[in-house]
């Protein structure tokens, strides 16, 4: 069974945020970067709220048009947007996504490296229900995991994740 699609993660532009802006933890098999994920609605939260010019009827939106009074539609959708803006923001927790990175000097052979990812990501849909939402994690393996058992995977990425304060 494949690791459902909301927790995958996929462009190389977010594993190299990850790489670059992320917390790393490091084992004998894995090294695990943690990045918090923030949502669309707080993401532009620190920036100035003047971005976009004031929206009032007495000044003219256009210089080239005249000022004209606005309709009752108009004045209706900027009462519903304000009445909008005035609720308390939320912060949405996102589901954590994961990504596993193996390169060739790892193994040679794509069969190998193909059965490790996979069972990395069975690892981590049994963990799944325990772990905290909000996060991008990347694990990347390295050559020492090419003779190893699923135990011993398992018992290193409890402890990773354990260690990120992400379990």
């Amino acid at each position: 069974m494949a690791l459902a699609k909301v927790h995958r993660l996929r462009h190389w532009r977010d594993f190299q945020v990850a790489y670059q802006q992320g917390k790393r933890y490091s084992g004998n098999f894995f090294t695990l970067f943690k990045l918090k994920q923030f949502s669309p609605k707080n993401k532009y939260q620190d920036k100035s709220p003047n971005k976009f010019p004031d929206k009032s009827p007495d000044k003219p939106q256009n210089r080239h048009l005249p000022n004209l009074p606005a309709s009752p539609i108009a004045k209706s959708l900027d009462s519903l947007g304000e009445k909008s803006r005035e609720k308390p923001t939320e912060e949405i927790l996102l589901p954590t996504k994961i990504g596993v990175s193996i390169s060739q000097k790892v193994s040679k052979k794509a069969v190998v490296r193909n059965r490790l990812k996979r069972q990395i990501l069975a690892i981590y849909q049994n963990l799944l229900p325990q772990i905290v939402p909000g996060f991008r994690l990347v694990i990347v393996v390295k050559p020492r995991a090419v003779g190893c058992n699923y135990e011993d995977f398992l018992r290193e990425l409890r402890q990773l994740l354990t260690q990120a304060q992400v379990i």
